[in-house]
């Protein structure tokens, strides 16, 4: 794979607050428990797939398909192909909250898959210097995050994907 090719779609895909910097993108794909999985179609890199173990726990971070191969169903045969490989995990994302029909239609994609919307507020922290936090909801499979269980699920995040406690 060419970082290169990643990194563009990556750019593309997410707004500058909700994606690290170059040199920050390089140092976190150097930690054991972040993955960058990818996906080829027959021209190339069709998207990828960016998740950290967080032990029993998958945070998905980022997904993206390149712009030219969205609506192709891609995505969720990214997603499936992953959930199948992690069959005893418990799956966590972030999504923006349903205010438009873009973050609508991305919460009624993980839906599909079985995600639920959780009700909670979430913030996800700055992604470095200049970055904004972002209102965000938690999604999560394959069932809510238990009543009680907020806490200490969204400083596991915290912890392990934003190195804040």
């Amino acid at each position: 794979m060419s970082f290169d090719d990643f990194w563009t779609i990556y750019e593309e895909a997410f707004p500058p607050d909700e994606r690290r910097d170059i040199e920050a993108q390089l140092k976190i794909m150097e930690r054991e428990e972040y993955y960058l999985k990818t996906f080829y179609g027959e021209n190339g890199l069709v998207g990828f797939i960016t998740y950290w173990d967080l032990g029993k726990i998958l945070f998905i971070e980022h997904l993206a398909i390149e712009k030219s191969q969205r609506g192709g169903g891609y995505g969720g045969k990214m997603m499936k192909e992953l959930m199948e490989s992690f069959k005893e995990y418990y799956f966590l994302l972030e999504v923006e909250p349903p205010t438009d029909e873009i973050s609508k239609k991305r919460i009624k994609f993980y839906e599909k898959l079985g995600f639920q919307l959780n009700a909670f507020d979430y913030l996800q922290p700055s992604y470095g210097n200049g970055k904004d936090p972002v209102e965000m909801k938690l999604m999560s499979y394959p069932k809510l995050i238990g009543l009680g269980e907020e806490k200490e699920v969204v400083e596991k995040i915290y912890l392990g994907v934003y190195q804040i406690s």
